[in-house]
């Protein structure tokens, strides 16, 4: 019979799951918080063509953002070199969810899903921030 070894936690990866699954939150919560607003602001005969600008631009993000955040989840324990990009990587994700946040505010007056994806955005930086300053060697 095997022994089991004990699951060891490598430098940073704690923050770097929670890291990936703030962005699946994230992508998914700021394409619902486009599209909320859009929905009760269309024209009486609103067809594709009204929806389609604003969910291909938001929907394309949001989406890539959500499967990057699964990849990372789900090889956060095999490849610890990934972790250094990944928490880079979610800097700047962190940045584009804050930038997507201003559309809500400017063309769809919604300062409540605007100050919401702000923050979502503020706080993916956060992690990544925390998460690549413990990567650091003492």
């Amino acid at each position: 019979m095997r022994d089991v070894k004990e699951e060891t936690l490598q430098k940073g990866e704690s923050l770097f799951r929670t890291m990936a699954m703030a962005m699946v939150i994230a992508g998914v919560i700021t394409f619902v918080a486009m599209f909320f607003p859009l929905h009760t602001k269309r024209p009486e005969n609103a067809g594709l063509s009204y929806y389609l600008p604003w969910c291909l631009s938001y929907g394309i993000v949001d989406l890539l953002l959500a499967a990057v955040g699964v990849y990372f989840t789900t090889v956060s324990k095999d490849k610890p070199n990934l972790y250094k990009p990944g928490f880079i990587l979610g800097i700047v994700a962190g940045g584009l969810l804050a930038l997507s946040s201003l559309p809500l505010v400017i063309f769809l007056s919604n300062v409540e899903f605007f100050i919401s994806v702000l923050v979502i955005g503020g706080c993916v930086i956060a992690i990544s921030v925390v998460g690549l300053s413990s990567l650091k060697d003492q």
